[in-house]
């Protein structure tokens, strides 16, 4: 469909290079750039795969690339080099995913700040693979970082923070073809960092399907509590949230809700977080950037969240949480 494809590197199962439409013919796949940074991390328990696949040795690229025949390139079912051959790569866009929360869709990508947000769809197949884009908080200290977790049927099989501009996710490997559930979600919060999900990638004849729209929709509307700050450490002072282990999220599990989060830590209405309770803090407000995306220190495709409009008919919830 004109997307762009990912191709195999020869010498290493693990690393990729993308590729335009235009360009993926057997001449890309002798010179593909083997120093991409697209990095293959995965996890656990029963079709999903153990983090012991993971490439340790990049720097064998450049030696086999040479090496290796045509028909050897070929092996990975995972990639495509040209339309018809075994695999594709999925735009996660509204024909294939359920987008959840506050979410753009911008180069193909689907750019996610606010605790909670992500996609949701139905994968029947034997193997799937997701890459996600980081944004600039990948140069950032470790606790900025995006965090993110990948749901299948309600496990987390990934737990991951973003660390790079490309990481890839062998989510689900099998010899049996069957129907998944798959969430991508955002865990931490909107304040340090964004994620991007660039594609979503299965063999040739698997299905991705966007899941059902729940009847019932909640927005939530607060701070720390509402997105999970260290809810997870028993330091207070632990940056690290889990937006699916909140009040917020699992409400919304309860009553069956699709659910739309707005919340940041120490961000108020009238006051912001503030260690003097007669002493008001405006700086720190949800209004100001509640017509928004979201608010971030970082950036992606040259935007912060707090720079992109949100548009509201896109959600219009039955309750709202404050």
């Amino acid at each position: 469909n004109g997307n762009k494809y990912l191709t195999y590197v020869p010498g290493d199962v693990d690393s990729y290079s993308v590729v335009s439409e235009s360009t993926a013919d057997s001449s890309s796949l002798s010179s593909a750039d083997s120093s991409s940074n697209i990095d293959t991390v995965s996890s656990t328990a029963d079709s999903f795969v153990p983090s012991s696949e993971k490439s340790e040795d990049k720097n064998s690229d450049d030696e086999n690339s040479d090496n290796n025949s045509s028909e050897e390139e070929n092996t990975n079912p995972f990639i495509t080099a040209d339309i018809g051959s075994p695999g594709y790569a999925t735009v996660p866009n509204s024909a294939s995913v359920k987008y959840l929360g506050r979410t753009v869709l911008s180069n193909d990508v689907l750019w996610c700040s606010m605790s909670g947000t992500g996609a949701e769809f139905e994968f029947t197949g034997k193997n799937l693979e997701i890459t996600i884009a980081g944004d600039s908080s990948v140069s950032d200290v470790y606790n900025h970082r995006a965090r993110i977790g990948i749901f299948v049927n309600g496990e987390r099989a990934v737990d991951e923070m973003i660390s790079s501009s490309r990481q890839s996710f062998k989510v689900i490997k099998s010899d049996n073809e069957a129907t998944y559930n798959v969430k991508i979600i955002k865990l931490s919060e909107s304040e340090m960092s964004s994620f991007g999900i660039v594609s979503i990638d299965c063999d040739d004849g698997e299905q991705i399907v966007p899941s059902s729209q729940s009847g019932r929709k909640i927005e939530f509307i607060g701070d720390s509590i509402t997105c999970g700050y260290g809810i997870d450490d028993g330091n207070p002072n632990s940056s690290f949230s889990t937006a699916t282990r909140t009040f917020a999220h699992l409400t919304a599990e309860h009553f069956g809700a699709d659910y739309n989060v707005f919340a940041m830590s120490g961000y108020g209405i009238l006051s912001g977080y503030t260690s003097n309770p007669s002493q008001i803090n405006t700086q720190p407000l949800i209004p100001s950037y509640y017509s928004t995306l979201g608010c971030s220190d970082s950036s992606f495709s040259g935007s912060r969240p707090q720079d992109i409009q949100w548009d509201f008919s896109s959600f219009q919830p039955d309750a709202v949480v404050i």
